[in-house]
């Protein structure tokens, strides 16, 4: 029997804006009124088979959280189909994936702080060698909008590099 609590699917629509302003942006959201909802620090292991196909596994608020992403093709914002299970035993899945063929390709490590102001979520995370940036996340790309105006930016202000991609561009890998 299977159970599907744990199991989430959904779209991942959002843009990062570099180099940020870090009083300004939490002074900005505090004015709103968003509601900070997650303060910690957040580790992730990445993983790829030979067909291309990546998977991240992360370990955040207690739970480790394994990840499909599918991108979908935006000029504008990154946008992902995203597959998420939380797992019990992440030695046990990590010793799968390697068994299954996947290669360990990437370690992340970074500090985030998020609030949600109505259904916008804002993610500042700070990562070493890369100044803090904030990721604006929405159900579609008019919330992703209103949500990096709301912070005083314009989309054309945005970044859609992806955490790999933005390694690269502050020549960490």
């Amino acid at each position: 029997r299977q159970s599907n609590s744990n199991l989430m699917n959904k779209q991942e629509i959002e843009v990062k804006i570099l180099e940020i302003d870090v009083a300004a942006v939490l002074a900005r959201l505090e004015t709103l009124g968003a509601t900070k909802i997650f303060d910690d620090e957040i580790v992730a292991e990445f993983f790829r088979n030979q067909d291309g196909m990546k998977l991240r596994m992360r370990f955040m608020d207690h739970k480790t959280i394994l990840t499909y992403k599918k991108r979908k093709l935006s000029e504008e914002v990154l946008h992902n189909e995203e597959i998420e299970v939380v797992v019990d035993d992440a030695i046990g899945l990590q010793q799968i994936l390697l068994a299954a063929g996947f290669v360990h390709y990437g370690h992340s490590e970074k500090h985030r702080l998020s609030y949600q102001y109505q259904t916008i979520r804002f993610d500042l995370d700070t990562m070493v060698g890369i100044p803090t940036f904030v990721e604006v996340e929405g159900e579609t790309i008019e919330l992703v909008k209103a949500g990096v105006e709301l912070l005083g930016y314009t989309l054309e202000q945005t970044s859609t590099l992806t955490e790999r991609k933005l390694k690269e561009h502050y020549k960490l890998i």
